[in-house]
């Protein structure tokens, strides 16, 4: 009775396995993997988004020309020093959206791969419910079966269980864990992104073409006030920066570090007890 033990319980697994796979839907841990995933995504993207506007406003700015008029006259761009900050910010931004893009993909993956993974843990079981030959006289073919039985159980756990957990459980506790310093850091890059606007669109300060006011003041005066502008700019770019990083650390906390770290044990764990 008991060798019947076995591939009763080995079949009765096949047959939950196959049924992801056989009716085209994602397993239980596949959803909410990909809405962790799709969280980070959103994320990073308005961060990029954020950083773009940051980038954009610099460069605008560094293209304004003030007139000047002494015996002949001509034209200077004040700004043009804000370049190093404008450079850095653009590589921050791309940071982010390669972080962005790989949230994006993992949130399509995980549900493919997930079906795939049961799939082989399908044939795995299937294997497992074959009764065990003696070694004595077993064909190579049967000597080379219970290691591909193992190899198919560990590849479909780590695809149909192991990856979709730690990419639910790990955004889930990276966002935990870095809650408050990223709403500072998104706090602190909105404030950031403000003052960039300003060097191109302060109506009250008169700094854009065409604004009230900007007609009647002499190009020292719009000088001035661009200078001033860029200067509490540039005050606040050890903020940006260390914003950006601190938000880019963040997704990749939540993304990279902590999924693989779940995973990687998991799969330590599960190839002690794997047969």
């Amino acid at each position: 009775m008991t060798r019947w033990v076995r591939p009763a319980v080995a079949l009765a697994l096949v047959i939950v396995c196959l049924m992801p796979v056989a009716e085209r839907r994602a397993s239980l841990l596949a959803p909410p993997a990909a809405e962790a995933a799709q969280e980070v995504a959103v994320a990073a993207t308005a961060t990029y988004v954020a950083l773009r506007m940051v980038n954009a406003a610099l460069s605008m700015a560094q293209e304004i020309d003030v007139g000047a008029s002494f015996f002949v006259s001509g034209n200077v761009k004040p700004l043009k020093w804000l370049e190093p900050v404008d450079d850095t910010v653009e590589r921050m931004a791309d940071l982010v959206f390669a972080l962005a893009v790989v949230s994006s993909t993992l949130t399509l993956a995980v549900e493919p791969l997930s079906r795939l993974g049961f799939l082989l843990l399908a044939l795995g079981l299937l294997a497992w419910s074959l009764p065990d030959r003696p070694r004595r006289g077993q064909s190579g073919a049967w000597g080379g079966a219970r290691p591909l039985r193992g190899r198919l159980i560990g590849i479909g756990a780590l695809l149909g269980l192991i990856v979709p957990l730690s990419v639910c459980v790990g955004p889930e506790l990276g966002g935990w864990l870095t809650e408050e310093a990223r709403a500072e850091a998104d706090a602190r890059l909105a404030t950031v992104a403000d003052r960039a606007r300003e060097l191109i669109g302060d109506p009250s300060a008169g700094l854009v073409e065409g604004k009230s006011g900007a007609d009647e003041r002499s190009w020292q005066e719009v000088g001035k006030a661009y200078l001033g502008a860029a200067g509490r700019f540039w005050a606040d770019a050890g903020t940006l920066f260390d914003s950006a990083l601190k938000l880019a650390g963040i997704y990749i906390l939540r993304m990279l570090v902590l999924p693989l770290v779940l995973l990687g044990s998991l799969w330590y764990i599960l190839r002690g007890i794997q047969p």
